[in-house]
């Protein structure tokens, strides 16, 4: 399971830079927005 937690990670760290350079968005926003959703989804592993 940990494994899996860090090649989230990893995709979520690197995939980021396209997230904010792509979108209309408010980098900011963005950042919270997807920070929010990294944490939901991990939620149940702690």
């Amino acid at each position: 399971m940990a494994c899996l937690i860090l090649i989230f990670e990893v995709f979520c760290c690197s995939t980021s830079v396209l997230f904010i350079k792509g979108s209309e968005t408010d980098p900011t926003w963005l950042s919270a927005y997807r920070l929010l959703l990294g944490g939901v989804l991990l939620l149940p592993a702690v």
